[in-house]
């Protein structure tokens, strides 16, 4: 027992020593949760529901006083380290129809648009069938030639339940992910800006090995008792 309560103790601090992705308010004490922030990189991630239904040039332009706030359009390469940063592989899919193994990522995913915002949510009527998905426009390859009436890229990241799998993605926009720009419901843009404070610290390894101790202090208590 105490060997079992010091593993799961040391694991449970160790897990929130790595995790890389920490919810914060835009509004200091606020309770909105509306950053993301990114201590492995330092960026803050406005939630992309914040910017849903506008156009990418419309929040270039400034709509909502986000750029006047730090916050700027991510590019591709910094969606990408979001996502790495979340634990997942960019532009790769997760099945738990083929592989058993991809719950793990699949939840990961479905934690990611969580803290992002959903801004995309359709259901099959009178099916257990459910996709939810974080769509955002990126600064990358944006064209505003009349041509081909504003165009660019979005990334994706999502997930579709059905009645015998689970399907995951994160797609950073550098695939198939080409869009008119336009005002879309489902869709907002991906902003950042660099964290406006320090970054939370780690536990040390001197304050886990303290803990450690604690727990073997307090499994020794309940074993006398």
């Amino acid at each position: 027992m105490r060997l079992t309560l010091l593993c799961v103790t040391i694991f449970g601090f160790t897990q929130l020593a790595n995790a890389e992705l920490i919810e914060k308010d835009l509004v200091p004490n606020s309770g909105d949760h509306s950053l993301t922030f990114d201590r492995r990189t330092g960026f803050e991630w406005l939630d992309v529901t914040l910017t849903q239904g506008r156009s990418f040039a419309e929040v270039k332009n400034g709509w909502g006083g986000w750029l006047d706030q730090g916050f700027r359009i991510a590019n591709q390469t910094e969606v990408d380290g979001l996502i790495e940063s979340s634990g997942l592989t960019p532009n790769k899919m997760y099945n738990t129809e083929s592989d058993t193994g991809a719950a793990a990522d699949i939840q990961a995913v479905k934690d990611l648009t969580q803290k992002l915002g959903r801004t995309f949510i359709y259901e099959d009527e009178g099916s257990p069938y459910q996709r939810r998905s974080t769509y955002g426009y990126v600064a990358d390859d944006y064209n505003p030639s009349p041509v081909y009436a504003n165009f660019g890229r979005y990334a994706d990241i999502g997930f579709y339940e059905r009645n015998y799998g689970t399907m995951a993605w994160a797609l950073d926009g550098s695939d198939a992910q080409i869009y008119r720009d336009g005002q879309y419901g489902g869709v907002g843009t991906f902003l950042i800006r660099t964290a406006q404070v320090a970054a939370v610290p780690e536990p040390s390894a001197f304050a886990l090995f303290l803990v450690g101790l604690s727990a073997l202090g307090l499994a020794r208590k309940v074993r006398k008792y």
